[in-house]
């Protein structure tokens, strides 16, 4: 079976998240009257989101009318859209897990998780991603709240 646009529809479908995500990032609280707020780094992030699916989907198109018809022949196989499928649930629950669990233990559970989507098994290694997961949120974390000053949810640890 040939899968001309593969690269097409993942990025629709990561446009489409994007969308959703930057849509909704509108509905975050603000608190105080700071110029960077709480809904600052969601908003850019779904910008760059959309604008880089948008880039993507672009390329996808001219690399699918580049193609031959010798080369079509040749191009059948499995797409692969796990990957995708699961990156999207995993910010969704990224997401619901904001509230209860709290920025810092949601984003080592989203980064953690999110590595071994992308990590192929033999390459894996469970220390260093979960030393990266933490590490990387807690700067985050820090970033955000003393560079920032935002406030950030604390789910069970606040």
């Amino acid at each position: 079976m040939y899968r001309k646009y593969k690269d097409v529809v993942s990025a629709v479908i990561i446009f489409m998240a994007g969308l959703i995500y930057f849509i909704l990032s509108f509905s975050i609280r603000q608190y105080g009257d700071a110029a960077v707020d709480s809904s600052f780094l969601p908003r850019i992030l779904g910008g760059l989101l959309l604008l880089l699916s948008s880039v993507q989907i672009v390329s996808g198109i001219r690399k699918a009318n580049a193609i031959s018809v010798s080369d079509k022949d040749s191009m059948v196989g499995h797409v692969g859209y796990l990957p995708v499928v699961l990156t999207l649930l995993l910010m969704f629950a990224y997401a619901a897990g904001m509230k209860p669990l709290g920025f810092l233990l949601s984003t080592i559970a989203f980064v953690f998780f999110q590595a071994l989507v992308l990590i192929p098994k033999k390459q894996r290694n469970y220390i260093v991603i979960s030393i990266v997961s933490v590490v990387f949120s807690v700067a985050v974390y820090l970033v955000f709240t003393r560079v920032f000053s935002l406030v950030l949810p604390h789910g069970i640890l606040g």
